[in-house]
């Protein structure tokens, strides 16, 4: 428990600096789609890289969601700092073709025959799922002041691994899902995420504004800390807010 208590207090130091005067805060939630890169490290075997190329053959990304609040402080006439906390749930997936699993009583005089009911369930899905607490450390310029005005963002999210969760996912629907604890397993537990986006604000009030904008990140911390194979999670999607003054 030490860990996320530093973790949280570190990066929260500056919204209780920065949140007695000319402050915003939002309440943020978002759809993306993740995956991941996947690459060896520095004189790897063939074999590694046979990994690398079969599982970028099979896997593919898949939906999540995040959601939380910000803390805004302008620093200049048109640019502003952001940090504030977010839950995040990321990850990827791979998809089973049907034929790749054979079993015995599906076999008909030596000739494999799909049709027929095999001995267990056939997987269909296999799900990879990742979650964070997520702290951005954010610049954003707005290029106006008008009513609607448009703005780019770029900065850093420092997050703390929570937890990891494998979804076995069988052609009949049933679930069986396997939990990892960070603490005794091989997960980088502190990652640095770049953060890059642009969207729009529209102002309601003086008091209110509605923001969408679209997001890109990248994970710069491997996700498991050892091996010869490195993954790398990024997400792009799209995040829609409200954004309420503070006097």
């Amino acid at each position: 428990m030490k860990l996320p208590i530093i973790f949280l207090s570190l990066f929260l130091l500056p919204l209780f600096c920065i949140s007695q005067i000319n402050t915003s805060i939002d309440f943020v939630g978002g759809i993306d789609y993740s995956y991941r890169n996947m690459k060896t490290v520095k004189n790897s075997s063939f074999s590694d890289s046979l990994i690398v190329r079969l599982f970028d053959e099979d896997e593919i990304g898949k939906t999540n969601f995040r959601i939380g609040f910000n803390f805004n402080k302008r620093i200049s006439k048109n640019t502003f700092f952001k940090t504030g906390i977010r839950f995040v749930s990321t990850g990827y997936q791979r998809k089973y073709d049907a034929n790749e699993f054979r079993w015995g009583n599906q076999q008909t005089g030596g000739v494999f025959n799909p049709d027929l009911p095999g001995d267990l369930p056939t997987l269909s899905k296999l799900i990879y799922n990742y979650t964070f607490i997520e702290i951005p450390l954010v610049v954003r310029y707005e290029f106006s002041q008008k009513k609607f005005t448009p703005f780019v963002e770029l900065g850093v999210a420092p997050s703390l691994f929570l937890k990891g969760r494998t979804k076995f996912v069988d052609n009949d629907g049933k679930v069986q899902t396997n939990e990892y604890d960070p603490v005794i397993t091989d997960f980088s537990q502190i990652n640095f995420v770049g953060v890059l986006s642009f969207g729009g604000n529209f102002n309601v009030n003086e008091g209110l504004q509605f923001f969408v904008q679209p997001a890109f990140r990248y994970h710069f911390t491997r996700l498991f800390k050892e091996g010869s194979v490195k993954e790398f999670l990024w997400n792009a999607g799209l995040e829609i807010g409200i954004r309420k003054r503070l006097k």
